[in-house]
C-alpha cells in the first residue's frame, strides 16, 4: 500500500513539475484570435465592457449561450456568441467565445470547471465548446490540464500567463518550540 501511494505521488508531483515548463496560452500576449468558428483570448471574469476595449473589430454583437444580449457588466463565459457582418451585406459571422478553463460557461474559472475536466478523463461527457475550454495546453484534455485549472482556481497557477505563483505564507502561529517532527508519511499510510 505504502509503495503505491508513494508511485502516485511521484507521479502526481512529476507531472505537475513537467506540465508546468511547458508553454501556455498567454492572454496578454497572443490577444483575441480568431480561429475558425472560434474566438480565443478572453480571460476569465472579463466583463462585456472591459471586452470591447480590447476587441476592436467594428460593429459586433455579443450574445449568451441562450442568443440573449449581453449586458455590459456580464461576464463574457464559454459559449457565449459575437456576432458580426462579414462580406457581403447581411451575411452574418457567428463565433462561439472560448474562455479557458472556464467549462460551463459562467466566465468565472471555480470548482465545477475542474471538476468537469476530472469527469471528462473518467467518462467523455463534454461537447466540442466545453472541451476546447477544457484543453488548456493544448495537447488534448489530460491530467495536466485538470492540474492546471485546479490549481488556478486556488491562486497557485496562472492559466493566462502559465507562471507559477509561489506559496509564501507562512504559519506564524507555530513556534520552533511547539514543532514536532513527524514522519512524512503520518496521517495517511
Amino acid at each position: 500500500m505504502k509503495k503505491l501511494c508513494l508511485s502516485l505521488a511521484l507521479i502526481i508531483c512529476v507531472g505537475v513539475f513537467a506540465y508546468t515548463l511547458l508553454p501556455t496560452a498567454n492572454a496578454a500576449e497572443a490577444g483575441i484570435r480568431e480561429s475558425g468558428n472560434y474566438l480565443y483570448g478572453t480571460p476569465e471574469r472579463t466583463t462585456l465592457s472591459a471586452f470591447k476595449r480590447a476587441y476592436t473589430r467594428p460593429g459586433y454583437s455579443v450574445f449568451d449561450k441562450d442568443s440573449n444580449a449581453l449586458p455590459e457588466d456580464s461576464l463574457i463565459g464559454t459559449g457565449c456568441k459575437l456576432c458580426y457582418e462579414a462580406g457581403d451585406v447581411g451575411e452574418t459571422k457567428e463565433l462561439t467565445i472560448i474562455v479557458t478553463g472556464d467549462i460551463d460557461g459562467n466566465g468565472k474559472v471555480t470548482t465545477t470547471d475542474y471538476i468537469a475536466i476530472k469527469n471528462q478523463l473518467v467518462r467523455a461527457n463534454l461537447d466540442d465548446t466545453k472541451k476546447l475550454a477544457a484543453d488548456v495546453d493544448g495537447y488534448g484534455i489530460s491530467t495536466s490540464d485538470y492540474i492546471k485549472v485546479k490549481l488556478h482556481f486556488e491562486g497557485a497557477y496562472d492559466l493566462y500567463g502559465g507562471i507559477i505563483i509561489p506559496d509564501e505564507s507562512t504559519d506564524s502561529s507555530t513556534t520552533e518550540s511547539e514543532a514536532v517532527d513527524e514522519p512524512w508519511t503520518s496521517g495517511w499510510a
